[in-house]
């Protein structure tokens, strides 16, 4: 699944390498949103597994998706 592969990716470098977590999510109107996290990323990396489904949906709100990440 999606959120595996994120993880996947996070794991690889480590959390606490991580310098930035940037991360695109899909809004219900279709405008993508591109967060950028430099401080607490395994807080952040906590919050997205917890957050969002194995498709990386938000599971309060399914219309609201991450769709890429980059890691820095």
């Amino acid at each position: 699944m999606l959120k595996d592969r994120f993880l996947e990716n996070v794991g690889a470098v480590g959390a606490s390498n991580i310098r930035w977590l940037v991360v695109a999510v899909k809004l219900p109107n279709g405008v993508i949103e591109i967060i950028t996290n430099s401080q607490n990323i395994k807080t952040k990396i906590d919050y997205y597994d917890s957050a969002y489904d194995d498709l990386l949906r938000l599971k309060t709100n399914p219309d609201i998706s991450i769709v890429n990440w980059l890691i820095v």
